[in-house]
């Protein structure tokens, strides 16, 4: 899992791009996000990238509308529909737009020729595009639109617009949160050309406090995390004392950097080569500073501060080092993505030894049911893909200091054991540790260990029975401690279990955060069914989502919670307490709409949550703003779910995460498509929770070789369409049958025909939340492990 750290600066720039976009009553914020779910089964990813509206010339021959395709595969758009205030023009029979390409739908081939020196795609927009404001509406051949834009105030608040010559521009155009934040104004035409990688231009180092004269010496180092080469000609740093703006003809290649320095001659004869950019103007103060990169648009990109300038940014940097990004990709915008006080690496990409976070302490022998000194081991784990050499590191604990001999790598997502005899460790476990020699002393009665890389930099630390305070965490005779999920890294005692079985050289799995041996984590109070008993309730929230899982000991995950409406929110927190729950442990998010986000703030704000997981959509809404806003002020661990992640919400009941994957949520724009898709199993029985994926993403997790048999299938986007593809059904198997949470007489006309008459068709059981054969709307499922009964 990921773990993502929440500042109160990210909820204040959602609530700050809410304040752009317009504020909305409930009421109009309820029929937007009504609208905004309608466009999105579409599930196109085909976007308007660009309008020319108020030419240079003459506008009935020069205008164009370009159209960008975000998808892997080339799309028929045969009978789609441009319609504007004025007029609809539709796209002729056999008009495909090819993969990751553009279309230009230009009024005049000769005009747009004579302008720009070759043809259109199509040359014969019948549309107006009012130059004192228009809007254009994107519908597919079924009528159901897919984008749309609109300029100089003809929608509130949509006051993009552009001056006579100029065009306005969805930048990057591979993102879409139908919200006039995606468009640029006022910028030069450039039809065919698309920027989707704008923002992946990352500060990776500063060099500030030199070894010799700071203004010959001193550089700022950009990255480029994308692979597409990228223009910032023209692009600004900024620090507390001037700005320097990046000279014409300046491209980073992708996975590459630039390195900007303040004198060629006094960085080349420091690092024996020329900077690729020289005359930077910044002063880089010694005594604390801020470096901002804006593009040309004046977007903030990526900053960086030091020595407490601004406040928690405590990296600093000693004479002559540096402080640097690492690893070089990662940006969360925190104190916590830098390194400080390292030796200058220009134009070396920081991947290497020391990418702090990326090697973690996973486990702790050290009461052993032998000889301690010969059965001891401490195991290391690299969460990055990248194997990491890890010679010259060091271990240390409250009696001595062990250095990892040289030539020893860590390779990507495994484990290294270093144990303190090979032959004791291979009695005990049956193979040979990687590393064997291991000198500390692991103290049984209270000790730490801490990490270091060879820069003598900590990277990670663990202590137990006390030895620092809080960390209460032990292990009893021939048990250890566990990092556990083996990813998650809080620097707290709540990243470990206790009193563990040794699992050397295993990926520990995720028991949910409640160890009953811990006494700092929360109580159990909540509904304890009959021991070996698991109950699942599909709680009737109206047109919306809300389940909740209950483990046999009382462990509790929730999986949404409904829309805003209060009566909805009353609904939830009525019903969790109905059950007496006294807490949550894992709250589910599974895509950013509020008919499945609009209550877990109040959840979150009412029982103690011990984890979130989200799919981590880019999003802006009122009620995504509240969400994130209650895991922040609530102080509740927040991760990102990915496909192929495994977590425990108990010791019996285990959490497979089907989807999304990064690629996923970076490329489509339809939020449902986003959905967390989970698989949970219980004995031999379970239960698949797709959120509102469509047949795509089904489709795909078919593809993907998951197995996906099941008793229940949670059926998707409310019975939509859209959703629950014949061969996603026939994967799954629904013995036990399929629910459908739709509201009662719902405006979408939920769950549709199609969607019935597949589940039929496949002699599939349907429980559904809107009628009266449910129990009060409510279906409850409960499992001993092996046979599943339904209250209904």
């Amino acid at each position: 899992m990921r773990r993502v750290r929440l500042t109160c600066l990210f909820v204040v720039l959602l609530v700050i791009t809410l304040m752009m976009a317009g504020c909305f009553s409930k009421e109009v914020k309820k029929n937007l996000e009504q609208t905004e779910r309608f466009v999105t089964q579409a599930s196109t990813s085909i976007v308007i990238s660009e309008v020319y509206y108020d030419t240079a010339g003459t506008d009935s021959i020069e205008e164009y509308i370009e159209l960008y395709n975000m998808n892997s595969s080339a799309l028929d758009l045969s009978g789609w529909t441009l319609t504007d205030n004025y007029s609809t023009y539709t796209i002729a029979n056999g008009v495909s737009i090819n993969a990751q390409s553009t279309l230009i739908i230009a009024r005049d081939s000769g005009g747009f020729s004579n302008l720009f020196g070759f043809n259109p795609d199509i040359s014969d927009l019948s549309l107006a595009l009012g130059n004192s404001g228009d809007m254009v509406i994107l519908k597919n051949n079924s009528g159901t639109e897919v984008d749309f834009v609109a300029w100089e105030g003809e929608v509130a608040g949509w006051s993009t617009y552009s001056n006579t010559g100029n065009s306005i521009e969805r930048n990057p155009a591979n993102i879409d949160t139908d919200v006039e934040g995606d468009w640029v104004n006022n910028v030069t035409p450039t039809p065919g050309f698309v920027t989707t990688s704008v923002g992946t231009i990352l500060i990776s180092e500063v060099y500030y406090d030199t070894t010799g004269t700071d203004s010959v010496e001193e550089y700022v180092e950009l990255y480029n995390t994308g692979t597409v080469s990228i223009d910032i000609s023209g692009w600004t740093l900024t620090d507390n004392y001037s700005s320097f703006t990046i000279p014409a003809n300046t491209i980073v290649e992708g996975q590459s950097t630039v390195i900007v320095a303040a004198d060629a001659a006094g960085f080349n004869a420091l690092f024996g080569f020329t900077p690729d950019v020289s005359g930077s103007s910044l002063a880089l103060s010694n005594s604390g500073d801020e470096v901002t990169l804006k593009n040309t648009s004046a977007a903030e990109i990526d900053f960086v501060a030091w020595e407490n300038y601004v406040s928690g940014w405590s990296v600093y940097a000693n004479t002559s080092n540096s402080i640097e990004r690492n690893p070089v990709n990662i940006d969360t915008d925190t104190v916590s993505d830098w390194l400080s006080n390292v030796t200058p690496t220009p134009g070396s990409i920081n991947s290497g030894g020391s990418i702090q976070g990326s090697i973690l302490l996973s486990e702790v022998y050290y009461d052993t049911t032998g000889t301690d000194s010969v059965e001891e081991f401490v195991e290391l784990y690299n969460i990055s893909a990248t194997s990491v050499d890890v010679s010259g590191w060091t271990l240390s604990d409250n009696a001595g200091t062990y250095t990892i001999p040289n030539n020893t790598t860590v390779a990507g997502e495994s484990t290294l054991i270093i144990a303190a005899d090979s032959s004791g460790f291979n009695a005990l476990f049956g193979f040979a540790p990687d590393v064997s020699g291991l000198s500390l002393a692991l103290s049984n009665s209270g000790d730490q260990v801490i990490l270091e890389n060879a820069d003598g930099i900590e990277v990670d630390f663990v202590a137990w029975e006390n030895y620092v305070s809080g960390w209460a965490i032990y292990a009893n005779t021939g048990n250890s401690l566990d990092r556990n999920p083996v990813t998650t890294d809080t620097d707290t005692y709540t990243d470990w279990l206790s009193d563990v079985t040794p699992t050397p050289g295993g990926v520990n799995g995720d028991t949910g955060g409640t160890d009953p041996n811990d006494p700092n984590d929360p109580p159990i109070n909540g509904d304890n069914p009959a021991p070996g008993v698991l109950k699942v309730h599909f709680i009737d929230v109206g047109q919306g989502d809300s389940i909740l899982v209950q483990a046999p000991t009382g462990e509790v995950m929730l999986v949404d919670a409904g829309n805003y409406q209060i009566e909805i929110e009353n609904k939830v927190l009525s019903y969790l307490s109905d059950l007496g729950l006294g807490h949550i442990d894992i709250t589910v998010a599974t895509h950013p709409h509020s008919d499945h986000i609009g209550s877990l703030d109040a959840v979150i704000n009412t029982y103690a949550v011990g984890k979130a997981y989200d799919s981590g959509y880019p999003y802006t809404s009122i009620s995504y703003t509240d969400y994130m806003a209650a895991i922040e002020n609530n102080d509740v661990p927040f991760y990102l779910a990915r496909r192929g992640q495994f977590f425990a919400l108990s010791a019996d009941v285990n959490v497979e995460v089907l989807s999304p994957t990064d690629d996923i949520i970076n490329t489509t724009t339809d939020t449902n498509d986003a959905s967390i898709v989970l698989k949970v199993t219980y004995g031999s029985t379970s239960f698949i929770l797709t959120g509102d994926a469509s047949q795509i993403i089904e489709r795909d997790i078919i593809s993907a070789g998951f197995d996906i048999d099941a008793n229940v299938l949670k059926v998707g986007h409310h019975g939509s369409y859209s959703a629950t593809a014949p061969e996603f059904v026939d994967a799954i198997t629904p013995d036990v049958g399929a629910v459908i949470t739709c509201g009662e007489n719902n405006p979408y006309g939920h769950p549709h025909t199609e969607t019935i008459d597949t589940l039929n068709a496949k002699n599939v059981t349907i429980y559904r939340t809107d009628l009266d054969g449910a129990m009060n709307g409510n279906v409850v499922m409960t499992s001993d492990g092996t046979t599943i009964s339904v209250q209904y």
